[in-house]
């Protein structure tokens, strides 16, 4: 007997996240989305797991892509994590309104204010259900400010956490 997926939702909004935003250049603009999946999954070799839903824009960017970038939300980011996770929102141009500079190992922006930011190069893509894993080798790691907080997604609002 399998679980309503309404319901799953609705109870794993009960599960914490961090926030981030990924990023990559691809077909003459960079395409961003907020996840809140994502994951340090080894530290030897360093690898780092995201999880993309299989239809999205950002998934199908990174298939054709091999490298990426994320920028971990710091506690005031909020406003910035809801415009990149907002439904209609223009193709080209959506980092315009998002101060931010070049990563720098992959074809991604790196958001300035970010607690961290990650350059990856992906070695693996798992389909589970209606999302795919993307695993990347961690070619770059940066700690931003010390002092900054998280930006934790709870019961489908974003929280800052110091």
């Amino acid at each position: 007997m399998s679980v309503d997926p309404q319901e799953l939702r609705s109870v794993a909004a009960r599960l914490g996240a961090g926030v981030s935003v990924v990023t990559v250049g691809w077909r003459g603009s960079v395409h961003a989305a907020t996840v809140s999946t994502l994951q340090v999954l080894s530290q030897e070799p360093p690898l780092l797991g995201v999880t993309l839903h299989v239809d999205s824009r950002i998934a199908e960017a990174i298939e054709d892509t091999s490298t990426w970038s994320v920028s971990v939300l710091a506690d005031d980011q909020g406003p910035l994590a809801e415009w990149l996770a907002s439904p209609g929102r223009p193709v080209v141009g959506q980092l315009d309104r998002v101060p931010s500079g070049p990563a720098r190992e992959s074809s991604g922006r790196w958001l300035a204010g970010a607690a961290a930011w990650f350059d990856c190069r992906t070695v693996q893509r798992h389909l589970v259900g209606d999302h795919v894993l993307v695993v990347g080798d961690v070619l770059v790691a940066v700690e931003g400010d010390p002092t900054a907080g998280a930006l934790i997604h709870l019961r489908g609002r974003t929280r800052g956490v110091r």
